[in-house]
């Protein structure tokens, strides 16, 4: 049975491993994370880059992936 944690950590890569694979296949370029969590994304292979302003005006983190496996 999975808890909360478990789908937490499963999610990145169930998400984006397909559509990582598709995307490489077409030389696409790197996706963008605009998020107010600090240190989950960077556990799963996303880049810390930035602090940007959110549409709320609130400061936001912002991470990249290479969509490359």
């Amino acid at each position: 049975m999975w808890n909360h944690n478990d789908v937490a950590k499963a999610l990145p890569d169930i998400c984006w491993s397909t559509p990582a694979r598709i995307w490489q296949r077409k030389a696409s370029p790197p996706l963008y994370l605009i998020t107010e969590h600090t240190s989950f994304y960077e556990r799963y292979g996303w880049k810390y880059l930035c602090m940007v302003k959110g549409d709320d005006g609130k400061q936001m983190r912002m991470y990249k992936k290479d969509t490359l496996l």
